[in-house]
């Protein structure tokens, strides 16, 4: 659900609908915010047609491109190498981690967090449309100085709820997933570093606390992402 917070809600049909060109909703916005609906963004579901290498070589060089692009990211280049289990860290700009199964042990032990173990709680993102709704929500946190989108899930009502809200617009949007773990809890994380590791279905989210480093993962453990979250 889309809505404008001072007059109306707005259904995600017409939203797409907006995106599409093809309103049919009977709506009217008015012109300061339907520029958020001018962004080309993905209605489909999205699945990532790549092996494990080639995702973890794509997160490689996505990673890699934000440590040149910016000097303050190159904050965690001292960690480029760390081992911790049987994974070293191949790349990070200070931000978000690339962890992959390595059998070489350096002299820098990775401290920033734990990896999960075998039977430690996860969220498990198996639905391909979730990455369709937080490209829908980028457009809404594009003005926000510090984007960020909200994943709230609660085994109670076997939901998954990504929000996020506009700053200038005062405009909201809201996603809802099924969600079918055994936790409940929330994290808040930069839009444009989650679209990085969906695709390649089912990822597994592993979330300690809203402050602590997030882990991304795949049932077989090749690679761990790890991200820090947006404080709310």
């Amino acid at each position: 659900m889309y809505k404008r917070v001072d007059e109306y809600n707005i259904s995600k049909s017409s939203v797409l609908a907006y995106f599409k060109g093809n309103d049919k909703s009977g709506y009217h916005v008015s012109p300061p915010w339907l520029r958020l609906f001018k962004y080309p963004v993905i209605h489909e579901a999205v699945i990532r047609d790549e092996t494990i290498v080639e995702t973890i070589n794509r997160l490689k060089k996505d990673i890699d491109k934000s440590i040149l692009k910016s000097e303050p990211n190159r904050k965690g280049k001292k960690y480029i190498g760390a081992y911790i289990d049987n994974y070293a860290c191949v790349s990070t700009d200070g931000y978000r981690a690339l962890l992959v199964r390595h059998a070489d042990k350096t002299n820098i032990v990775w401290t920033i967090c734990e990896l999960p173990a075998s039977n430690t709680e996860y969220v498990a993102l198996n639905d391909p449309t979730i990455m369709a709704g937080i490209q829908r929500l980028t457009i809404v946190t594009k003005d926000n100085p510090t984007p960020a989108i909200k994943l709230a899930w609660n085994h109670k009502t076997h939901k998954l709820v990504l929000s996020t809200s506009s700053h200038d617009f005062d405009f909201e949007g809201t996603e809802t997933y099924d969600y079918t773990g055994n936790t409940s809890g929330e994290v808040c994380l930069a839009p444009k570093y989650l679209l990085s590791v969906l695709g390649s279905w089912p990822i597994r989210m592993y979330v300690k606390s809203p402050v602590e480093p997030v882990i991304f993962g795949m049932k077989g453990g090749e690679f761990y992402y790890v991200l820090m979250p947006i404080r709310p």
